[in-house]
């Protein structure tokens, strides 16, 4: 399958609070070590649909360093539109 895919979005988010449950670094090493084309990660405008993680400008910060220093093509936002009362 890896050789037919153009590209691979990971949607890292509404998988559980950090640092004790999913970790986007760890996601990204593991989904790099199968596959060698693109790789963009996701994030989400907080509160996540589910799992209890609240991603803050800090996590943000280290996910962009990371994920652009171990050769990412990019980072994706789902969603802009939400309208929460925590999120403005």
């Amino acid at each position: 399958l890896a050789r037919r895919a153009d590209r691979l979005f990971v949607m890292s988010y509404d998988a559980g609070p950090q640092p004790a449950g999913y970790d986007p670094k760890v996601a990204y090493v593991a989904y790099r070590s199968l596959y060698s084309g693109p790789i963009h990660m996701g994030v989400e405008v907080p509160p996540e649909a589910w799992g209890g993680n609240l991603l803050t400008l800090d996590m943000l910060a280290s996910y962009n360093a990371h994920f652009k220093g171990a050769g990412t093509q990019g980072m994706m936002l789902w969603a802009l539109q939400k309208n929460t009362a925590t999120n403005g």
